[in-house]
């Protein structure tokens, strides 16, 4: 009779075990949270920054790698997009490529991490026409969306530092429309980046 209980004993051991086993392995095959299940986000990107020097429109491609709840890294390529010339020479103002690194602090506002507002700050460089090799420090703030289904979704406000002094470009009196001015260390451009694309 001890026998049987014992065998029983062990037989029922080895099944909690198993569930245990088969739930912790569950567990890993279904991450938690949607950073965990797409840490990898590729999409189009548009930034448009009206407001001080340089002034410019741009459009490209952005890459953000997550990494845990409270931190990602991003790459954008963009090239600018000219509305009108500066003078009669057709000098574009806007930058052939902007390039930018950002290091981004996240705060998920709930547990599955679908939704965070972010902080980031890197440098840029935009490269040709008129203000060629122009460094930058570039800062973000806004909000991320990362759905399940692999949607991402961004929107930020923008602020570039000029790291670097430029004169101006076009002369006051050859301008057709509004030209920009000298550029110093510490000159700014505000505006907004969107971005949507698929989270992996």
């Amino acid at each position: 009779m001890r026998r049987s209980h014992i065998i029983v004993a062990a037989a029922a051991l080895a099944c909690a075990l198993a569930g245990s086993t088969a739930r912790a392995d569950a567990d890993a095959s279904h991450p938690a949270t949607v950073r965990q299940a797409h840490p990898w986000g590729f999409g189009a990107s548009f930034s448009w920054l009206p407001t001080g020097r340089p002034a410019f429109a741009s459009v490209g491609v952005a890459a953000e790698r997550a990494l845990g709840r409270w931190f990602a890294l991003d790459l954008a390529l963009e090239n600018g997009l000219a509305t009108s010339a500066a003078d009669d020479a057709a000098t574009r103002l806007d930058p052939r490529l902007l390039a930018r690194l950002g290091a981004r602090a996240t705060l998920p506002l709930e547990r599955q991490e679908r939704v965070a507002l972010f902080a980031s700050a890197g440098p840029a460089l935009l490269v040709g026409n008129a203000y060629d090799r122009l460094p930058l420090a570039h800062l973000e703030a806004g909000v991320a969306l990362r759905t399940w289904s692999g949607l991402s979704l961004l929107g930020a406000a923008v602020a570039n530092f000029a790291l670097a002094r430029r004169q101006p470009v076009v002369p006051p009196a050859d301008c057709l429309l509004v030209c920009d001015g000298p550029i110093a260390y510490g000159t700014r451009s505000i505006g907004f980046r969107i971005g949507v694309g698929a989270a992996f």
